[in-house]
């Protein structure tokens, strides 16, 4: 999940929240927060986002925000920045060898894994035979310049609920969806998405101005004159994905146009990189299976010289060649009970790969033929409905990562 942005109020003459500077300060930043504060449902807002990160003052969480940068379009008024990193975890033989659970093979890995990429959630997925770890980080949030008091007030209310409520280590799958329309339909209705943002921004506009009369006229009666909703979040969907000469932001004509087809190949590029992993951990296991037999069949060999040791040692009353006998029988037979302990935990995991392969190659395919169909009919293609729209006279228009 990349970047995500908020819908501009209209404000005159009113003063820049920098006061003139072009820095973020820590007093601009108590500013807003002191104007945040009056509002108890704004003010929880800002508390959750502060615990996400473990800030416990706006001193602290001032490092999060920053002023956006020449990169972010002019029409852009605040974006919320976050990442996702994954990471599969092997179980090793010597956990296997040393009779560690699962958990126990991957824990310490993991842990690490979080806290070398600073993660403020994680997903964890454990099987017998691998771990799969995934976290979000990277969270920050930018805000422009420009943006007049009230508008960075408000502004920031909407990249809060970003921060806060979404975490992309639980993106439904891709494949899942059946087409684009599906899948941008539930980009915005997804916890902390734009459906959330922009309802938690209106209402805290009309709560702060008294009045809808500056809320977009398309959801205008989607809101009482308090600030309560009275609508559907489907029909704030809507509203952020059509056109602006519909009534809409114009998410799915702008900010979010070939995203879908992006992640599809994105995504499609890391199962194939994923299911190479899963094939070299095949190969690797089914040699290192090999020598564990061979061994076995060694250790078995041996017992009987071992034993022999042993018998000879008594028959000749050499009891150097006794001890040694049974010191090195002990040892083999050690050998051969962690090896048969070995020998069925690793035919289970080697079955789980080959099972975790077929799924993968079934995944890839699928992907393949999904990106087959979008070359044959490419998502520029439509753009017919926007083609003559006038500027987008509403807000900002959202980029995304």
């Amino acid at each position: 999940m990349g970047l995500l942005c908020a819908f501009s109020v209209a404000a005159e003459l009113r003063q820049s929240w920098l006061g003139g500077g072009s820095q973020v300060t820590l007093g601009a930043l108590e500013n807003l927060e002191k104007k945040i504060n009056e509002d108890p449902e704004n003010q929880s807002v800002l508390a959750q986002a502060e615990a996400k990160v473990g800030a416990h003052s706006m001193n602290e969480f001032s490092k999060v925000i920053t002023i956006c940068g020449k990169d972010v379009p002019e029409s852009v008024q605040g974006l919320t920045s976050s990442q996702r990193t994954s990471y599969p975890i092997f179980r090793s033989d010597d956990s296997i060898m040393e009779g560690k659970t699962p958990e126990e093979s991957y824990r310490a890995e993991i842990e690490k894994f979080k806290s070398d990429e600073g993660a403020v959630s994680a997903r964890e997925v454990i099987t017998p035979g691998y771990a799969f770890v995934a976290v979000q980080n990277g969270l920050s949030i930018c805000l422009r310049q420009d943006l007049t008091f009230d508008d960075a007030v408000l502004t920031l209310i909407h990249e809060l609920t970003h921060f806060v409520q979404l975490d992309p280590t639980n993106e439904a799958d891709i494949l899942s969806f059946k087409d684009e329309n599906e899948y941008l339909m539930n980009r915005v209705l997804v916890p902390g998405g734009e459906v959330d943002a922009f309802m938690t921004q209106f209402r805290a506009q009309i709560r702060q101005e008294k009045s809808r009369s500056n809320i977009p006229r398309k959801i205008k009666d989607s809101f009482n004159d308090q600030g309560a909703f009275l609508g559907t979040r489907e029909a704030v969907a809507q509203f952020v994905l059509l056109s602006e000469y519909q009534g809409g932001m114009g998410y799915a004509n702008h900010s979010y146009r070939g995203e879908y087809a992006g992640q599809l190949k994105q995504t499609y590029l890391s199962e194939v990189t994923l299911r190479n992993e899963f094939a070299s951990a095949i190969n690797l296991g089914n040699s290192n299976l090999a020598i564990f037999v061979g061994n076995q069949g060694i250790y078995r060999h041996n017992l009987s010289v071992y034993q022999s040791w042993i018998d000879q040692g008594v028959k000749k009353k050499n009891a150097d060649l006794e001890a040694k006998g049974r010191k090195n029988l002990a040892k083999a037979q050690n050998q051969i009970e962690v090896i048969e302990a070995y020998l069925p935990v690793k035919r289970e995991i080697l079955a789980g790969y080959k099972q975790e392969l077929v799924r993968r190659d079934v995944r890839i395919k699928a992907f393949e033929t999904k990106l087959g169909i979008l070359r044959e009919a490419p998502i520029e293609e439509r753009q017919d409905e926007s083609q003559n729209e006038p500027p987008n006279d509403l807000g900002e228009d959202p980029t995304v990562d």
